[in-house]
């Protein structure tokens, strides 16, 4: 998701805010391996986040995704 595609916050707490899961990252699943006592921020899952494509433009679908809660 890029700065000029923003979600609402009820697209996000309704799961069509298309934003990436964090949670399917590869990069974010070999990090908690790597150091899985870590405690992660916000800040830090938000890397995560934006490194990856949205599934779909805020509003036009429906995906659980943990970013949402972030």
């Amino acid at each position: 998701m890029s700065a000029d595609e923003i979600a609402t916050v009820r697209q996000m707490l309704q799961m069509t805010s298309g934003m990436f899961n964090y949670t399917e990252s590869d990069a974010f699943n070999d990090a908690v391996e790597d150091a899985p006592s870590t405690m992660w921020t916000a800040e830090d899952t938000l890397t995560f986040i934006f490194d990856e494509a949205p599934y779909f433009e805020p509003g036009e679908g429906y995906y659980y995704s943990n970013s949402n809660y972030t």
